[in-house]
């Protein structure tokens, strides 16, 4: 079987976008950011960074996962995190580089503090549990000597967060969001300009961008399935 990659449209730089927003709102392009005295060039690039986190955290989009792995250190039990992790998509395995281990079973900071004991010194064994608190996760027990050279590698998924916002400066580089939600993003923006300039129909952009992203959304959650079990008889799987 053949597998054909398509190569996805690119998304616009913040300057291309910062000019869209400028003349769909009646306003003259800007041909540099950075020595533009206009303060609507501001304004757009704000509504450009606050549009894309408004986007990024109203849900959990399958372009924000990201995969990482942690590798193990015999006696050692807490390991820092992405600096762009904000929650897990699935729970934490163990990998060995063939072979997808048992995952963990998670546990709030709440949880794991009352009904995960304190280890001694020098204790260490076969991890059970894990826990994730202030971008560091906490594994229980503690890997010992034989289980790191079993499962060297911690493995898991992640939805991440909002990257550094974007300025003047940063005109070339393309806006962080998927081609799919550019007229969003466009909508959001000359929703927040408009409304910077006290245009009368601003209300009408800020409807147009709820509308554009619950369309993306409704699209996104229409390809998801609740998990199902399958139905046995005697102990045996039908299907």
């Amino acid at each position: 079987m053949t597998t054909v990659q398509f190569t996805p449209n690119q998304t616009p730089t913040l300057k291309d976008f910062v000019n869209r927003i400028l003349n769909e709102c009646g306003l003259q392009s800007q041909a540099d950011l950075t020595t533009s005295q206009f303060l609507g060039t501001i304004v757009a690039i704000n509504a450009t960074n606050d549009g894309i986190n408004d986007i990024k955290y109203r849900n959990r989009w399958e372009w924000l996962k990201r995969t990482a792995v942690i590798t193990l250190v015999n006696g050692v039990n807490s390991y820092a995190m992405p600096a762009d992790f904000v929650r897990m998509a699935y729970p934490f395995y163990f990998w060995n580089g063939v072979t997808k281990g048992i995952p963990l079973n998670e546990k709030t900071p709440d949880e794991y503090s009352q009904l995960i004991p304190g280890l001694p010194a020098g204790s260490a064994g076969t991890p059970q549990y894990y826990m994730v608190d202030s971008n560091v996760v906490t594994i229980y027990p503690t890997p010992d000597t034989n289980f790191v050279t079993s499962w060297p590698n911690l493995q898991y998924v992640y939805f991440q967060g909002p990257q550094r916002p974007l300025g003047a400066a940063d005109q070339a580089l393309a806006v962080d969001i998927p081609p799919e939600f550019i007229e969003a993003l466009t909508a959001f923006g000359k929703w927040k300009m408009k409304l910077f300039l006290e245009y009368p129909d601003w209300q009408a952009e800020q409807a147009r961008y709820e509308q554009c992203l619950h369309v993306q959304m409704n699209r996104n959650n229409a390809g998801r399935r609740a998990p199902r079990l399958r139905p046995t008889y005697n102990n045996v799987s039908v299907w």
